[in-house]
């Protein structure tokens, strides 16, 4: 007997039990009636059982329980300081009263990625294949020619692609290199600076969902990594000799050459700044991951190594678990996504993840129906910090999520955005941001904006205003 048929027989007698007790005769006949069937299969006996009643009273105090270690969970992250906003956390951020930029384009944002330089501004990728670029700052305020020609650097290198491109990520130590994904399994990276595309491999058989560059903090080891939604999460190293080579690529030459593999074209030669260092295959399509500097290791004889070895943690389509995967060793924990980390059933999929500013939280967005799921969890451990049913979203939407400071904000698939304080079972603040779906967002640390696109062809940017919170 599986444990659904078990927990089936188990229902059953407890409603037949308590109706007996309470003595509803002919409500019971008629249950007995109806459920013969189920009834047959189950012992007479029910003394072993205990009462209807008694499990709802200890399910309502375990409630009660997590209730408050959220608030403890929520005592603690209000002691982190505001990294990205600086404001205290009695304070409420609210938006202003309409977006401070606000852009048209002639098609739909599918994602959006703030760049430093050689121009700060915004990257869009559009339905029509065309990755776009927008200035943040006025020509005024850079020196003049210089602000034209790095201008006309950046558009060069952007423009048409060979496919939708659904991700992307700025290295953080060379600020004008731009990663993407795309829709047919290829990850690229162009460089801002010098106009062009420095490198492309193609190692993904359905779509590369995200790309992400890895730096280690301490000893400056240099990774990229890619998912797909194949189930494959390939793992590129900072090649040997690249460290020096790559710093100036406006003589790089692009070789591409088939794939021994069949999955299509991968970059290979001197030419490649990243090599392909592990491949790992999941079982189920890769919908997100996010990285992390260095692992917290629970184990002392492992934590000084542990430090420095950088982690992806993975989302899986129908799997209960966030998977955190060393990249150097390849060795994986894995973390329930549910409140109870003995529960293995999955009602919901994580779609994107987002590290919190002191790296201790991880924010998830998911597709769970029909209320918009978003939770943060602790990292590597089987807590959740905080959770929230959202809003009514609509299916087949694709949820996105980032921190504001030690505030999460999300879009769940309809036109608003929301912003979620841990310890506040309701959005603190939600607004139409579009017309349309929200399809992405992005936080410019620095300015210290909000940055959304939509489905109605719009990116807009939203500045916040601090106001006492009640």
């Amino acid at each position: 007997m599986n444990a659904t048929d078990s927990a089936q027989l188990r229902a059953h007698q407890l409603v037949r039990q308590f109706l007996r007790l309470q003595g509803y005769e002919t409500t019971l006949r008629a249950f007995q009636d109806e459920a013969v069937e189920v009834l047959a299969t189950c012992p007479r006996d029910t003394q072993a059982l205990t009462p209807l009643e008694d499990l709802l009273r200890e399910t309502a105090e375990r409630e009660s329980g997590k209730r408050s270690a959220y608030s403890t969970a929520h005592g603690q992250v209000s002691l982190e300081d505001e990294q990205l906003m600086c404001l205290d956390a009695s304070h409420l951020l609210q938006p202003e009263s309409g977006p401070c930029k606000d852009h048209e384009f002639s098609s739909n944002v599918i994602a959006t990625q703030t760049v430093a330089e050689p121009v700060r501004g915004i990257v869009t990728s559009h339905v029509d294949r065309v990755l776009r670029f927008t200035p943040l700052v006025c020509k005024a305020k850079q020196q003049g020619d210089l602000h034209d020609e790095a201008l006309q650097q950046v558009q060069h290198a952007l423009g048409a692609q060979d496919a939708v491109v659904l991700s992307m990520d700025v290295h953080p130590n060379r600020p004008h290199w731009l990663l993407t994904s795309s829709m047919d399994g290829a990850v690229a990276i162009i460089d801002l600076k010098a106009g062009q595309t420095m490198a492309r491999w193609k190692d993904h058989t359905k779509y590369a969902v995200c790309a992400r560059f890895i730096v280690a903090p301490t000893t400056n080891d240099d990774w990229m990594a890619s998912a797909g939604h194949d189930g494959r999460l390939n793992i590129y190293r900072l090649a040997s000799s690249a460290g020096d080579a790559v710093q100036d690529t406006a003589e790089t030459t692009i070789t591409v050459v088939a794939d021994a593999s069949g999955a299509g074209n991968r970059l290979s030669g001197s030419s490649a700044p990243y090599v392909l260092h592990k491949q790992h295959q999941f079982r189920t399509a890769i919908e997100s991951f996010c990285t992390l500097p260095g692992a917290e290791s629970q184990d002392s004889e492992d934590a000084s190594d542990a430090a420095d070895a950088p982690e992806v943690v993975i989302a899986l389509r129908s799997d209960p678990y966030l998977r955190y995967l060393q990249l150097d060793s390849g060795h994986e924990r894995r973390f329930s996504i549910n409140a109870d980390p003995l529960d293995t059933h999955v009602s919901f999929s994580i779609l994107d993840l987002a590290v919190s500013p002191c790296g201790r939280y991880i924010a998830a967005a998911t597709d769970k129906q029909p209320t918009g799921l978003v939770v943060v969890y602790a990292r590597a451990q089987n807590r959740q910090v905080a959770s929230w049913f959202v809003a009514s979203v609509p299916a087949f939407s694709r949820s996105r999520c980032a921190w504001l400071g030690q505030r999460v904000v999300a879009a769940l698939g309809d036109e608003h955005v929301y912003l979620l304080e841990v310890g506040c079972d309701a959005p603190r603040v939600a607004w139409p941001a579009h017309s349309a779906a929200v399809r992405c967002l992005a936080v410019d640390t620095e300015l210290r904006h909000l940055v959304t696109g939509g489905f109605d062809s719009r990116l807009r940017t939203w500045s916040f205003a601090a106001t006492e919170a009640t």
